[in-house]
């Protein structure tokens, strides 16, 4: 039997540990609340896992949870009072459906042989030979390793993400990160390039004005429309940025800038109601412009075409471009940070931030029930029989009773033998969606640098917004980047990467029930392609307001402890 806690009463209970619960947990525990935090599985994360070769490959095989170390039969406990409800909750929850998984052999290139009648010996050779009574035999070569010993000798130097994540360098997340002094737990490094797809070739997508007016990709004329559209979206979001401020400091601005501000323009009612597509033809940008600025800039995860009917607004349109414009140069040339060791280490982070303040983490413990009075939430009880008692009880929804759940993400992991460019390690790739695929796909290539593979490996992850089954629609861009088992025959000669591990699965998304219990708090998970953990923090950001109250500070500022009585800059 687990040992049962000492303490049976908090002010919070939060079952798991994805993006969004460990958030909530360090903010909470930095405001003085007694905390108690339960994950079901042995690793921190949830659907934010990350896992070594072997893991992944049993994660595609068998399923996304792991056993229990409890067993599976009812639990009661005599502390709880007869008249009180029991509402069970889902046990072992797969957050993965459509799971495939692959690894192939590729053929060795044999070497050059001539036939045995067009071999010469020369006559000294032959004379030797000849006089040879006895063959010499010849030592056993070693046996040839196949793929998957080889992958499988290096298992954890793969550290391989359910939902690959890069952050904005100047999102929220990050600006989170910082102000709390969570960043001092985590390691990253920024991206190099961003590569789209143009018919059959990569091409490489200039970043920052300087990159703009290199790229021999873009016309003279298209360089200057360009420019002159992202001058005119930079004028509105400094203006949406001051008007945001405080009052003195918008009258210092105002004093200071005052010929930009009367540059600056201002959006009649027409046009806060186009679509961005219709805005930038109303600019009269090209085809060619508007599909970078809508795939590589914002990217938009759905087909912006005539016939779409998921067009983006133009404010959503503008806020995109913000954050990619305001994020560029802020640690690199290019606006994206990578996790070190994956994106669970974010969850991690802020897990040892929760911990650190005092609140308490159990790993590998379910929760069997919900505990009722009066339609109130009173307490939970776990998997080895003990009855604990808390004020509010947050929940992820695929644990609850009548939650409803679909494909979200279509996603694909692909080990390489070598990059998808020369001489390009740490890289985005963007493939535009058509009107048949209606969602962009987008794909990251990690490397040995960021800790996601050994040397000489490569892991790209491909993420779009499902449509169906992941293989149905991924496969056809997976069998256009890389030599699979598939297509050997006919790629062979092309110089392509070989995928010798491909593994598809969709992530799905958890919708939880409309009637619960006073006190229970259900975090939906919906999942889009998205960069970094903004719609995660929001979240957070909602609950912990309806726990503490609106004027109390959600993760404040905490100064470096090795830095005392001096300035911090970060």
């Amino acid at each position: 039997m687990e040992p049962k806690l000492d303490d049976t009463e908090y002010d919070v209970i939060i079952y798991g540990t994805g993006m969004t619960e460990t958030y909530l947990s360090a903010a909470l525990a930095c405001a003085g609340k007694k905390v108690l935090h339960f994950e079901e599985n042995q690793y921190y994360g949830g659907v934010f896992g990350t896992f070594s070769f072997t893991q992944f490959q049993s994660f595609l095989e068998k399923g996304f949870t792991l056993p229990f170390a409890s067993s599976e039969e009812e639990i009661s406990s005599p502390e709880i009072p007869k008249e009180f409800k029991i509402v069970p909750l889902l046990p072992q929850p797969s957050l993965i459906n459509n799971g495939n998984f692959s690894i192939w052999n590729p053929p060795k290139p044999q070497p050059e042989t001539l036939p045995a009648s067009e071999i010469q010996i020369p006559e000294e050779n032959a004379e030797k030979e000849d006089s040879q009574s006895e063959p010499t035999s010849k030592p056993e070569s070693p046996k040839e390793q196949t793929e998957e010993e080889i992958l499988r000798h290096h298992d954890r130097r793969f550290n391989i993400d359910t939902i690959p994540k890069v952050l904005w360098s100047a999102g929220s997340d990050v600006d989170v990160l910082v102000k709390s002094g969570t960043f001092r737990y985590l390691e990253f490094l920024c991206g190099k390039n961003t590569f789209i797809v143009d018919g059959n070739r990569l091409q490489l997508v200039p970043c920052s004005k300087k990159d703009i007016f290199r790229s021999k990709d873009i016309s003279l004329i298209e360089k200057r429309q360009l420019m002159q559209f992202i001058s005119t979206i930079s004028q509105e979001f400094q203006n949406s940025s001051q008007s945001d401020a405080t009052p003195g400091e918008n009258k210092e601005k105002s004093e200071s800038s005052e010929s930009e501000n009367k540059e600056a323009i201002s959006f009649s009612s027409a046009e806060e109601e186009m679509s961005f597509v219709d805005f930038m033809n109303s600019k009269k940008l090209p085809g060619k412009l508007q599909q970078f600025l809508l795939y590589v800039i914002s990217l938009i995860e759905s087909y912006q075409g005539e016939a779409s009917e998921t067009r983006v607004s133009v404010k959503e349109g503008i806020a995109r471009v913000k954050a990619y414009m305001t994020s560029i140069g802020r640690y690199g040339d290019t606006p994206f940070l990578i996790p070190l060791y994956g994106a669970s280490e974010l969850p991690q982070a802020y897990s040892r931030m929760s911990a650190v303040n005092g609140g308490i983490f159990v790993l590998n413990r379910r929760l069997n029930s919900i505990v009722v009075e009066n339609s109130t939430f009173t307490g939970v009880l776990c998997s080895v029989g003990q009855f604990l008692k808390s004020k509010h009880f947050v929940v992820p929804a695929k644990f609850l009773p009548g939650s409803t759940s679909e494909e979200g993400l279509s996603r694909c992991v692909c080990i390489t033998d070598k990059p998808l460019t020369d001489g390009e390690d740490l890289i985005n790739l963007i493939i535009p969606p058509t009107p048949a695929r209606k969602h962009t796909i987008f794909a990251y290539q990690f490397t040995s640098a960021v800790h996601s593979c050994p040397a000489g490996r490569y892991v790209v992850h491909l993420v779009a917004k499902a449509s169906g089954n992941a293989r149905t629609d991924l496969q056809e861009a997976v069998e256009s980047l890389f030599i699979t088992s598939d297509n050997y025959e006919n790629q062979k000669d092309s110089g392509k990467p070989k995928a010798t591990v491909v593994g598809y699965f969709n992530v799905l998304n958890f919708r939880g029930p409309q009637e619960l219990p006073a006190g229970v708090i259900t975090l939906n998970e919906v999942f889009v392609p998205e960069i970094g953990f903004s719609s995660n923090l929001k979240a957070a950001q909602e609950v912990f307001k309806s726990i503490c109250g609106e004027e109390e500070p959600f993760l404040p500022e905490r100064k470096d402890p090795n830095i005392m009585g001096e300035e911090q800059d970060y």
